[in-house]
């Protein structure tokens, strides 16, 4: 099995490790922001989530993952656009397992890619032009 990376790239999306020094400028941003942040959500406009999503799914192959899942509440209609755009197929929905906060309707809804086996180790079905 692989260790995951340290850092994921997929055009103009870094992902890394969080570390103990950026918790402080963390908090700060959110509490700075936290009154834009609930109703504009930026961070996930722009492709920024699904390509986010793509490094994820990707590196999670690349581990030794033979399925990646992911989870929204049907109420985020955004939220379901990125795991389609991905290749993504939906096979449930459910009761969430998490309490349900305000905007929520209380139906999970999930998604699900599994890795192909080749000859030469895993490959991603329908994402390979995403990633």
């Amino acid at each position: 099995m692989h260790t995951a990376s340290d850092e994921l790239g997929r055009g103009p999306v870094v992902l890394r490790r969080w570390r103990r020094g950026d918790a402080e400028e963390l908090y700060r941003a959110v509490r700075e922001s936290i009154e834009h942040l609930a109703p504009w959500m930026a961070w996930a406009a722009h492709g920024y989530a699904t390509a986010a999503a793509a490094a994820l799914t990707s590196e999670a192959f690349r581990i030794g993952a033979d399925r990646v899942e992911i989870v929204h509440d049907l109420a985020n209609v955004a939220s379901g656009a990125n795991p389609r755009r991905l290749g993504f197929r939906e096979v449930d929905r459910r009761a969430p397992q998490e309490e349900r906060t305000a905007g929520e309707v209380g139906v999970d809804v999930v998604w699900r890619l599994c890795a192909a086996r080749s000859g030469d180790g895993m490959t991603v079905p329908g994402m390979n032009s995403h990633l």
